[in-house]
């Protein structure tokens, strides 16, 4: 269930930033969406 939430969570990182027209560098939206991703690591 954590993965299927943090997925969910990486999925509307990358809609908002589309929403957003795209108003964050693309290098800001990946390290937030890796930085979700890793706690699944922990």
């Amino acid at each position: 269930m954590l993965q299927a939430g943090i997925l969910g969570g990486v999925i509307h990182i990358a809609l908002y930033w589309m929403e957003s027209g795209y108003a964050q560098p693309v290098e800001v939206v990946t390290e937030t969406a890796m930085k979700l991703g890793l706690s699944l690591l922990e």
